[in-house]
């Protein structure tokens, strides 16, 4: 895999990981976030009903006692309040035991088991709720007929107790429930913020580490490119250098030198020999082709020559040159192939024959 895709990999890794981080955080915290709902709109509101049930049953056992009272007295003004007292709070336990707490229980993410119970001890306390009602209600018909001991026997002695009593252990086995679930969910908020602080701390270790990984591949990476680029450069000096050492050898060499197109025969370069050779400028040379150089009675041999050469045939042509000033020069002519640039050219060297 090349470097540069590594780099990329690495960047995109800490992208998708930063974005792992901020969804799976969001939900963590969503997920406390419902639960502290959950105990502020449900689970506290039904732990408060468990008490409220104790607390309009005390008010209702507390009215009834002392309309009694006021039955005993004769003061039918104090035996009326307490009875529209008592038959306010009543509504208010009817409607909290059929309606209010079975509406809560029905929005709690509780499972269906521990619903059920709670539901089973609702039913079990509007039935209690109900026999006390009676008792009571016979209780108030009986003080408003001033028949009075049988009053006291309806609230103050016999079933009453025994009913209160249950009342009173349904309300516990509910009370207990509502704590445990209220704890329980307690308990995964506990757990929830746990886990968001620990998911919080391992990933920005783990895009540190990943950032150090790719920022130490980006290092080498440069590093390497550095290298290449000053080894490039080197290797540009040496080949400058070179190419002067060369061209200095070419410009003062004794031999008249001509490159030419392979393809065109077109000079593209020749040094001073060449010049004084042929006697013309080296502009004039280069806008000149290789067939120019000789008579055109010599250039069909020539050209022949060049093909056993490349042939391998022969070592050397011998032929002549067509001066500027039209004077035939013999020549001795070792051509061969260079490559410049990626293309391949035809060099030769000429010598005069004297």
């Amino acid at each position: 895999m090349k470097t540069s895709t590594k780099i990329l990999f690495g960047f995109l890794a800490i992208i998708i990981l930063g974005m792992v981080q901020m969804g799976v955080t969001y939900k963590m915290l969503g997920n406390t976030l419902d639960n502290t709902r959950q105990i502020k709109d449900i689970e506290a509101p039904l732990s408060l009903m468990v008490e409220q049930v104790v607390n309009y049953d005390s008010i209702l056992t507390d009215q009834a006692h002392s309309a009694l009272l006021h039955a005993q007295k004769e003061d039918v003004k104090g035996l009326q309040d307490h009875k529209a007292k008592y038959d306010a709070t009543r509504i208010k336990l009817d409607n909290l035991l059929t309606r209010d707490a079975r509406i809560l229980l029905n929005q709690s993410q509780r499972s269906q088991e521990v619903k059920d119970k709670v539901d089973d001890l609702l039913k079990d306390l509007d039935r209690i709720n109900l026999l006390l009602f009676d008792l009571e209600a016979r209780a108030f018909d009986s003080m408003d007929k001033k028949d009075i001991n049988t009053a006291y026997s309806l609230i103050v002695a016999g079933s009453y107790h025994q009913y209160k009593n249950e009342l009173y252990q349904d309300c516990m086995a509910w009370g207990d429930i509502e704590k445990e679930m209220t704890l329980s969910v307690e308990k995964n908020i506990i757990q929830r913020s746990q886990q968001v602080i620990y998911f919080n701390l391992i990933i920005p270790i783990i895009l540190i580490i990943l950032s150090i990984i790719v920022l130490l591949i980006m290092y080498f990476f440069f590093l390497e490119k550095e290298k290449g680029i000053f080894k490039k450069e080197k290797e540009l000096r040496i080949r400058d250098n070179m190419e002067q050492k060369y061209r200095t050898l070419f410009e003062n060499a004794t031999e008249a030198i001509f490159i030419a197109d392979a393809d065109t025969r077109r000079l593209v370069d020749c040094n001073k020999a060449a010049e004084k050779l042929m006697g013309y400028s080296r502009a004039k040379l280069l806008s000149m082709r290789a067939d120019d150089l000789h008579p055109k009675d010599k250039l069909k041999k020539t050209m022949e020559g060049f093909q056993k050469q490349a042939e391998g045939k022969i070592k050397f042509i011998v032929t002549q040159v067509l001066t500027k000033n039209k004077k035939r020069i013999p020549v001795k002519i070792h051509a061969s192939p260079v490559k410049i640039g990626g293309k391949v050219y035809s060099q030769g060297m000429f010598s005069e024959i004297k």
